[in-house]
């Protein structure tokens, strides 16, 4: 499964696994979201030092 970037179709991060997970999982398991930024109108995840809208990941299989 991976995380992809809805606008740009780039892939965020892969995550070879045997057991789904939710988009939420798996943002904790490749980065880390945070509130403040998502407060202030920042993207609000990080992943690999690269960071995000929420809305603008998804998790495809």
């Amino acid at each position: 499964m991976k995380i992809i970037n809805t606008n740009t179709n780039e892939t965020v991060y892969e995550i070879i696994t045997n057991r789904s997970f939710t988009l939420d999982e798996a943002i904790a398991f490749a980065g880390e979201y945070s509130n403040d930024a998502a407060i202030n109108g920042e993207p609000e995840v990080t992943i690999d030092d690269k960071q995000y809208y929420y809305d603008e990941l998804a998790l495809v299989d």
